[in-house]
């Protein structure tokens, strides 16, 4: 069974501006013909965070921001748990 990380992978590589759901979905199947199509959505879910998470790394150095102590993200490695 291959993991969503993969499908993940796969999913960033495919996309592009202008792809439809279903061309999307026909190419991961081609390169993992077993995955279902739930763990394709969960694969988009994950390459989406993959996504966002990268852009907050890329922009927390360089704009400044003011936190409230009791304001945080909990991460794990494939998703937000909790926002605080």
């Amino acid at each position: 069974m291959v993991s969503i990380e993969q499908l993940a992978t796969t999913l960033q590589e495919a996309a592009g501006p202008g792809i439809a759901r279903k061309d999307l979905i026909a190419a991961v199947r081609e390169r993992h013909p077993k995955a279902s199509k739930k763990d394709i959505v969960r694969a988009a879910f994950e390459a989406h965070w993959r996504v966002v998470f990268s852009f907050i790394h890329a922009t927390q150095d360089s704009v400044p921001c003011e936190r409230s102590q009791r304001s945080r993200i909990i991460i794990s490695s494939s998703s937000v748990l909790a926002v605080n």
